[in-house]
């Protein structure tokens, strides 16, 4: 079938001779992404996997790396019409056609008879999508795109995606891909999620906050639509058996923990696709993982036959700085003869055979021939979707990526894959109520499946940056987000779905009572519950439908009270974004220079929004003007891009009178910074800490000793009293983005919370 843009120019001008379209090279596509699917592990599997969720309501699918199972799965169900019939809650299976591929139902339409009768169409009115989530954006965003190719339809339609921010779907959406959180924010409007036949669950073995809240709110609606509830009354008003259907997809074996937890679950597994890999470690502990990754990526550039290099990485600093350094070391670099990557590693005897020896000769090592293309969760989706793209002849692509690339998104053409062993994990201290950042060593499991990345094509390599026998004292697996987090978002969502026990809520694995109960004591503080712990109507039901952190969204409704809303929703969206200063080490003294124009007294909060502002100033169709003004102030217009959308979003859930919006009042307090400080402290109050003889800071609701953060405006000044916007632990344990208050507004603002306690009293 045609894609888009070609049926467009198709209709335009029929011909072939003028405008160039070949009906030909379109078949081609056709046959060559149907000959890709039926050699995927899922292709075969396929009409066991309709026979298990015909005969049961929940199937848990482990799904091997490179078998296929998120994008198949879904049109597996929709071309086979699953649970779409008759409502007589039987399965009808369409026959594959001869050349083996799966049809699709067609587009007869919806149904218009009153009952849903077996008509073999989707149904009428509502309950005929598929419901596909992901962990993260970027992989919501690039399945969708691929199963909508694949399914020759143009993206948006037949198959689509919602992310925060962006719904790139129609009433016509068959298969829709979402994140987790995203489907959570539908289930606050409709618990029972009336509009989809089938839930499919995929990347659960990642265990997010928003995954295992997921879980426990199927639990809840497959008893609401259960075998006693047959009958489902749609928007329309027509009535539907109801067939609803649950698929937990993991790429890692851990399907007895789902089958247990969901009752009359069946297992189902598929064999992945996977390469030998060859693991080799360090010799010795790397002293500076930073500096290594660098070194073993221009290695492999200089030494290793051609394939792309995905290097993990903590977060959106570190890759900012690696892909400066790769950068600059690249262009002195001498041409190096083949050897083998790891040159004083040693091999392990995880993987089997090293590299493909067929393949092609070293790939050249000139500062031309490496594309360092970084992908992280707050990159701007359009960047994202470049690491997808391949390089062009002769290039190579060095991939610098967060854990979003361990198994939610598959990077095509990478062969080598440099491990540093670390990741960015939040902790929380329900006794202090506080949550930090902290960089952490992986698990074993994490280790595995970041080397498994290099064999999805072909043989490849995986490099470690750590020793063999520091590897074997890695936690096996990474515990559950949900006992490692604060839970103030997660007990908000559930008291605003009717949910008020919340103690009592059936998670997979329960989060610490402690914690729940100081997310409870938060909110009410925050005047989101009541004495009884029901949502309060001006606060509680409005931050449940803004998509920020509970406190952040107490900042921006007093912010609108204040008359500081337009700020507020900038300097919201700019802590939203990670590292919006980079500071090359050969030009600190530069650097320094051109952030005093930015800098403001009050704190980092204002200095962040100073530079919004000024970005804000520059004509958004000016690209290269842009590029120059940051480049100039060492700003990372990547960062600045990404806050624009944030910002122009949340104004939508803030200003207009009809949903999404709260119909707020959004004036400017111009110049003037006392009201949006003010608004800082109503919502960061729990965040508030005094200034100590010592230099150091005591965070009052706590007690607990931290220190500002070496890139805090405040740093030199340190004022008697601040709010800062989390806590990161290296050394020590620093707060960062922080905001200078008057200490008398803490209990004015926040009486329930302080309760008359003076200021500086820990």
């Amino acid at each position: 079938m045609e894609d888009f843009e070609e049926e467009q120019q198709r209709r335009k001008k029929p011909r072939r001779g003028a405008n160039g379209f070949d009906a030909a090279a379109a078949a081609e596509r056709r046959k060559r992404i149907d000959a890709e699917r039926r050699q995927l592990p899922a292709w075969a599997a396929r009409d066991q996997l309709l026979s298990l969720l015909q005969q049961h309501r929940t199937l848990v699918l482990v799904g091997e790396t490179g078998s296929g199972k998120t994008t198949q799965i879904p049109q597996f169900l929709v071309n086979a019409r699953f649970g779409f019939g008759s409502g007589t809650g039987q399965t009808s299976v369409k026959p594959r056609a001869a050349n083996g591929v799966d049809q699709d139902p067609g587009d007869a339409g919806p149904s218009t008879s009153g009952r849903g009768q077996a008509n073999g169409a989707w149904g009428g009115g509502g309950g005929n999508c598929i419901a596909v989530t992901q962990p993260r954006r970027v992989a919501a965003m690039t399945v969708a795109r691929r199963v909508a190719e694949e399914m020759g339809t143009p993206l948006g339609q037949k198959v689509g995606y919602a992310i925060r921010f962006e719904d790139a779907t129609s009433p016509a959406t068959r298969i829709k891909y979402m994140t987790d959180g995203l489907l959570l924010r539908e289930a606050l409007v409709d618990p029972a999620l009336s509009r989809y036949r089938v839930v499919i669950i995929d990347e659960a073995h990642e265990r997010t906050v928003s995954t295992d809240v997921l879980l426990g709110l199927l639990k809840g609606v497959q008893a609401l639509r259960g075998d006693d509830f047959r009958l489902v009354v749609m928007p329309s008003g027509a009535l539907r058996g109801d067939d609803f259907r649950l698929v937990v997809m993991s790429a890692t074996l851990d399907a007895g923990r789902f089958v247990d937890f969901f009752p009359g679950a069946v297992a189902g597994l598929i064999r992945g696709r996977q390469y030998p890999v060859q693991v080799m470690y360090t010799a010795r502990p790397e002293d500076n993982y930073l500096d290594a990754a660098v070194c073993a990526t221009l290695q492999v550039h200089t030494e290793e036959p051609p394939g792309d290099v995905l290097v993990f990485l903590t977060g959106q600093d570190e890759i900012d700085s690696a892909e400066r350094l790769i950068k600059d070391k690249l262009a002195s670099l001498p041409r190096s003869q083949p050897a083998t990557v790891g040159e004083g590693a040693e091999g392990a005897g995880e993987g089997a055979d090293g590299a493909d020896p067929s393949a092609p000769a070293p790939a050249p090592g000139g500062p031309d021939s490496l594309l360092v293309l970084p992908i992280y969760a707050a990159l701007p989706p359009e960047q994202q979707m470049r690491v997808f793209e391949p390089a062009p002849p002769g290039v190579r692509k060095a991939i610098l990526a967060t854990n979003i690339a361990e198994t939610s998104i598959t990077i095509p053409g990478v062969r080598y894959v440099i491990d540093t062993g670390y990741v960015k994990s939040r902790d929380y201290n329900a006794k202090l109520g506080l949550e930090s950042l902290a960089v952490v060593p992986v698990s074993q499991a994490q280790a595995r499946q970041r080397s498994g990345r290099a064999g999805r094509e072909g043989p490849g390599k995986a490099l470690r940056l750590f020793t063999e026998a520091d590897f074997g004292q890695l936690e096996q697996t990474t515990p559950p987000e949900i006992t490692r987090c604060n839970l103030a978002s997660v007990v908000l969502q559930l008291k605003a779905m009717g949910i008020d026990d919340v103690l009592g809520f059936e998670f997979m694995d329960p989060p610490p009572r402690a914690a729940i109960l100081r997310s409870l004591e938060l909110l009410f503080a925050l005047g989101a519950l009541d004495a009884a712990g029901k949502l309060t109507e001006q606060v509680g039901q409005r931050l449940s439908r803004l998509p920020v952190d509970p406190m952040y969204g107490r900042v921006l409704l007093a912010a609108s009270d204040m008359g500081c809303a337009l700020e507020a929703v900038a300097v919201v969206a700019m802590v939203a974004t990670e590292n919006v200063f980079h500071t090359p080490r050969a030009k600190e003294k530069e650097w320094r220079s051109a952030r005093l124009k930015f800098v403001a007294r009050e704190g980092d909060h204002l200095t962040l929004l100073n530079v919004f502002r000024g970005f804000s100033e520059l004509p958004k169709e000016s690209h290269k003007a842009r590029t120059q003004w940051c480049s100039d102030n060492f700003v990372n217009i990547r960062a600045l891009r990404k806050a624009e959308d944030i910002h122009t979003q949340l104004l939508r859930f803030l200003g207009p009178p009809s949903p999404p919006g709260l119909g707020l009042p959004l004036r400017s307090c111009g110049d003037d910074p006392t009201p949006l400080r003010r608004a800082l402290a109503a919502g960061l109050f729990p965040h508030a800490a005094r200034l100590q003889p010592d230099g150091s800071y005591r965070v009052l609701a706590t007690g607990r000793q931290v220190f500002l953060h070496p890139s805090s405006v405040l740093l030199d000044r340190k004022p008697p009293a601040l709010v800062f916007s989390e806590l990161m632990h290296t050394t020590k344990t620093y707060a960062r983005d922080a905001t200078a208050v008057e200490p008398r507004w803490l209990p004015e603002l926040a009486p329930t919370f302080f309760a008359a306690k003076a200021p500086g009293q820990a």
